[in-house]
């Protein structure tokens, strides 16, 4: 995954929690780099020293391919407008179904 003055520390701060909810030891590779887009994307709308072009190269392990599959997004790539446009509208779906709080605040009245 790379970004155009990604630091260091990146991951860590911003787009790590896409990645920790969605990877795992068995996921397709495809699974994996639109994680990375949307880890990436999510990456440059909280922190402004981070933008495009988002890089994405596949590389299997022990291959002596020099990969096997590689795309480059500049921030007027339509796939990168999808994915933003179903991310924000899906995120927020997904937050409108959470739970209430209602119930932690019963008694506290």
């Amino acid at each position: 995954i790379k970004g155009s003055t990604i630091s260091s520390n990146w991951l860590d701060k911003y787009g790590k929690p896409i990645l920790d909810r969605i990877i795992r030891s068995d996921t397709p590779y495809e699974t994996a780099m639109r994680c990375a887009v949307v880890s990436v994307d999510s990456t440059m709308r909280s922190n402004v020293t981070v933008g495009p072009p988002i890089e994405c190269l596949f590389y299997r392990k022990d291959s002596f391919a020099p990969h096997e599959q590689y795309f480059k997004l500049d921030d007027s790539h339509p796939y990168l407008a999808a994915v933003r446009e179903s991310w924000e509208e899906n995120i927020r779906v997904a937050f409108e179904h959470l739970p209430s709080l209602d119930e932690v605040f019963k008694g506290r009245e």
